[in-house]
C-alpha cells in the first residue's frame, strides 16, 4: 500500500486592476475589492492517501486584496509541481468570498 503527501504551493497572482469606489452621503457605500495582493491556502494542506486515490479533502485557496477583502473572478491555475499525482481541471475562477477549489488525486 502506497502513500503519498505533498504540500500545497500558492504560486504567482496576476490580475486585472479593480476600481475603488468612493463616495460620501447619507446612503449606503459599496465596497469593492482592489487588486489581488495575496493568496491565502484556506483549506486542503497536509494530506495523504493511498495512490491513485483523490484527496478526501477539496484543495481551497482565497484570493485577497490589500485590505483583505476577497477578490472575485480570478483565474487561480492548479498544477502539480512535485509529488506527482494530477488535479481535476487544472482552473477555477473564485467566488464571491475570493475561494477557488480544485481536486487532487496522488
Amino acid at each position: 500500500m502506497n502513500k503519498s503527501s505533498a504540500p500545497i504551493l500558492a504560486g504567482t497572482l496576476a490580475g486585472v486592476l479593480a476600481l475603488s469606489l468612493a463616495c460620501s452621503g447619507d446612503g449606503p457605500t459599496a465596497v469593492v475589492a482592489g487588486p489581488p495582493a495575496s493568496l491565502l491556502i484556506t483549506g486542503g494542506q497536509d494530506q495523504s492517501i493511498i495512490v491513485g486515490k483523490e484527496l478526501p479533502t477539496i484543495l481551497e485557496v482565497k484570493i485577497v486584496d490589500a485590505q483583505q477583502r476577497p477578490v472575485k473572478g480570478q483565474v487561480v491555475n492548479f498544477r502539480v509541481i512535485s509529488g506527482g499525482g494530477s488535479v481535476f481541471a487544472g482552473v477555477a475562477i473564485t467566488s464571491d468570498s475570493g475561494i477557488a477549489k480544485e481536486r487532487w488525486t496522488l
